[in-house]
Order: structure tokens, then sequence, then C-alpha cells
């Protein structure tokens, strides 16, 4: 189903995030799954594991097995939803397997619609604490950090390996910054993210498609920048 609905939505290939939860919710989709859909759609999708950062060594080992031995892309975390900033010293031995294996980690950013997390977690000035502080590392922030939009776009203007999309608050009071961010200064760090399920593709591409962006902008967003970050065929 979802591969059918890239098809008709006209979508050549996309990012499949796995999710590890287990220790605040227990919710996991495994890296396992993750890699078996990978290789059964081939060209088709690229896999990122989903790491808990409250495993602790555990959460370490899956990482390097799941980038080696499995071979997905890059890591995973929400640490918003482990109650925990991005710059908590938990989340750094795995931030440092993906600088030392060159994969991107995506991190959740801004406050998702849940009451039982504090809103501070999802600031994206904790990004630029982990960027200045491992420079060498690609982050790609979820989200889009709303409603810090202005943080966000400072924070991927200032480090040359931050980039962001803005999945589920495009349209949000206050969050039309990124639009002129993507027209002007960040036209190569912002990149065009659904948020499926809770937004279906054709919907996603429906509402890019409304958007203000310039062509050159509008092509960065929805192909180029993802394709040189990812390395996908032309």
């Amino acid at each position: 189903e979802f591969i059918r609905e890239m098809d008709e939505a006209g979508i050549a290939s996309c990012v499949y995030v796995g999710r590890d939860l287990e220790s605040t919710t227990g919710w996991k989709l495994s890296n396992d799954y993750v890699a078996e859909v990978v290789k059964r759609h081939p060209g088709r999708l690229v896999g990122f594991a989903g790491i808990d950062p409250r495993k602790g060594q555990w959460a370490i080992i899956e990482a390097k097995r799941a980038i080696g031995e499995l071979g997905l892309a890059g890591v995973a975390v929400d640490p918003f939803r482990a109650g925990i900033p991005p710059d908590d010293r938990m989340l750094y031995p795995v931030y440092e397997v993906c600088a030392e294996k060159r994969v991107p980690v995506i991190i959740t950013i801004g406050p998702l619609p849940s009451p039982a997390m504090y809103m501070e977690l999802g600031s994206p000035m904790a990004v630029d604490r982990v960027a200045t502080d491992l420079p060498e590392l690609t982050i790609i922030c979820s989200h889009g950090g709303w409603p810090f939009t202005n943080e966000m776009i400072a924070v991927a203007w200032r480090h040359d390996r931050v980039y962001f999309e803005t999945s589920l608050y495009e349209n949000m009071p206050g969050a039309s910054a990124w639009v002129e961010a993507a027209n002007t200064v960040l036209m190569k760090k912002i990149l065009f993210a659904s948020g499926y399920p809770a937004r279906s593709f054709a919907d996603a591409i429906e509402l890019y498609g409304k958007l203000p962006l310039s062509d050159e902008a509008r092509n960065r967003v929805m192909r180029e920048n993802a394709r040189e970050l990812m390395q996908l065929p032309v």
C-alpha cells in the first residue's frame, strides 16, 4: 500500500524511518523490518534505523549493527518522546557512531502535540550545541522546529551540515519564514517531507504546490537536496 501510494503521487524514492521508543512508550518499529522492506523494494526506499537513546550501551551496539550489518543509511532519534533535549549527553555516543560511519542522523525537533513533555525539549537551540560540538556530524531536523522556526533557520544557516524538513507544520502561524529561507539563504538546506501517515503523499504534494516557492527553490526542496544528501540516483 505504501509503495502504491508513492507511485500514485509520482514519488520515485523516499526515506523510510524506524522508530524505537520502548523505554518510554513501549513502542518500536524494528530496524530488521525496515531493512527487510528496503531490500524488498530496491531503489525506492532509503532506510534509517530507529534508536532509543535510553538503552545506553545497547543503543550504540544497535546503531553500529543497523549501519554495518543491515546496511541502513542513517539513524533516527526522537529525544522529545524520550523526555530529553537533543543535546543530552545520553545521545552523544549515538551521534559519534553516525559521525564515524559518515551517515546522517534524523532528530525529531519541535514540540509534537503531546502534553506529557515540556515544550522546551523541542527547541532547535539544542541542535546548535550538538552541531557545534560535532561539526563533522550531518543532522536532519524533522518538523522544522515550529514554533521555533526562526531559530531553526538560524541553526541551519550557521552550520554546514544541518538540514531540516517542515512536515505537518508548513502552514502553522509563524512558520512561513521557512519559505522565505528556502527562496534565499537556505535553498540547499531544506527538504520536502510528507509526515506520512499523518498526511498522505498526495496531500503533501498538493500543499507544496500552493506554497510561494520559486521554481529553483521548489526543485531543490522537492528533489535535489535530498538526492544529493542521500546520494540517490538521478
